[in-house]
This record gives C-alpha cells, structure tokens and sequence, in this order.
C-alpha cells in the first residue's frame, strides 16, 4: 500500500476532510486537527510521527499535556516541532500501516 493510500485510510478513520502532511528534521508526520476526545469533550489536535523520532519508530504526540487523563510516561512535554508545542507519552505503536499504528496509538491512550 502506498504511503498515499495509508493516508487515504488515516484520512477515513480520522473522520478528517484532509490530513495534512508536514515535515520536519526528515520525518514526515499527519496534523489531525481536533482528533483526541477527552473525558471532558474537549477536542485536542494531534501530531502523528509516521517515521522514526525521538527515538520512536513511530509517535502521537498532543497539542496539550493530557497526563492527568491519560496513564503513561509522559517523557516529552512541551515539545516544539513544526513551530507548535506537544507532548507524548512513551509508546511504541504496532500494526502493518499507518492506520493500524495509529489506532495502536489511540487504543493505549484509553
């Protein structure tokens, strides 16, 4: 599957008109604007790392520091990259594309 094609598919579970693509330092990453619901309704942008950053084959990083909801090694707070703070916990998401990580992701911040 081409990495447009995951991208089609991030873009449909995503429940996204457009996933922008950004990158930085040699890593392509997904801006999903107002994907993370928290417990309270807010909706929280996100930054999704497709490649290896921060020594991390893959990440979902936060555009706020969801600590007191999300359980986890919050090992990067207030992190700048494409010129915006985030924050992630560590994890290693798992699957055979782009979609199946990022559901990885989604599922162990439950």
């Amino acid at each position: 599957m081409s990495f447009e094609q995951q991208l089609e598919a991030v873009r449909v579970i995503a429940g996204l008109d457009k996933v922008e693509v950004k990158t930085e330092a040699g890593c392509r990453f997904l801006y999903l604007p107002q994907f993370f619901k928290t417990k309270s309704g807010e909706l929280v942008d996100c930054l999704f790392a497709c490649d290896n950053h921060q020594g991390y084959p893959n990440r979902l990083w936060f555009a706020k520091d969801l600590s007191s909801e999300i359980q986890g090694n919050w090992n990067h707070k207030n992190f700048c990259i494409i010129g915006r703070l985030w924050s992630a916990f560590s994890m290693k998401g798992k699957g055979a594309n782009l979609s199946e990580i990022l559901l990885s992701h989604m599922a162990g911040s439950r």
